[in-house]
């Protein structure tokens, strides 16, 4: 449908800063022709759609141009945003499209936030300092992390895992990650 191929057109120009005719193309299964015909069709409506010739030309959006986004706070299009990262780490299918589209469409910076909050006490040994520190480079950097974790019996593991988020909740840090060995998403108590 043309209504759809329009939206689509319009998150991948906000997703790209210059996308040529023939990308846009050959991302939607249709001729170069029919791009052009479309973003006419989106000009005509106001969207300022920029196009310029030759090398290093393309199409792109008029700079600072975005969509009304008040339909969400920015607490839910950072939630959003969050959620689709996790899927794209769990190796979800689409979900990296989806991502960068959400991302573009909300204007979001694809690096994580951070937040930093200190819930060590004063004068807490650096190693505990470090431990946090290198979680929170793990979340962020999208590293692979092993550790050893100890069960409900005591009983002591090494697991492998991709973390995806650090909770503070009921006086506790919770390290939310994807294990490798049990191929889903894990949520367990982190002692620094």
């Amino acid at each position: 449908m043309q209504i759809d191929r329009l939206i689509q057109i319009i998150f991948l120009l906000l997703s790209h800063e210059n996308i040529t005719a023939k990308q846009l193309a050959e991302e939607l299964g249709v001729s170069a022709r029919t791009i052009y015909r479309d973003v006419n069709i989106l000009s005509a409506a106001g969207i300022p759609i920029l196009s310029q010739k030759g090398y290093g030309g393309g199409l792109s959006l008029l700079e600072g141009f975005s969509l009304d986004k008040t339909y969400f706070t920015q607490a839910e299009q950072s939630n959003i945003v969050q959620a689709l990262q996790i899927l794209k780490s769990s190796n979800y299918p689409d979900a990296e499209k989806t991502l960068n589209k959400v991302a573009g469409l909300f204007s979001h910076n694809l690096q994580s936030e951070w937040l930093e909050i200190d819930f060590s006490y004063w004068g807490s040994p650096e190693k505990e300092r470090n431990n946090m520190t290198a979680l929170e480079r793990a979340v962020i950097n999208k590293y692979v992390i092993t550790f050893t974790y100890f069960n409900s019996e005591l009983t002591v593991t090494s697991q492998t895992a991709e973390p995806l988020k650090l909770v503070f909740k009921s006086h506790a840090w919770y390290l939310i990650s994807y294990s490798q060995r049990r191929k889903e998403i894990r949520t367990g108590r982190h002692i620094p």
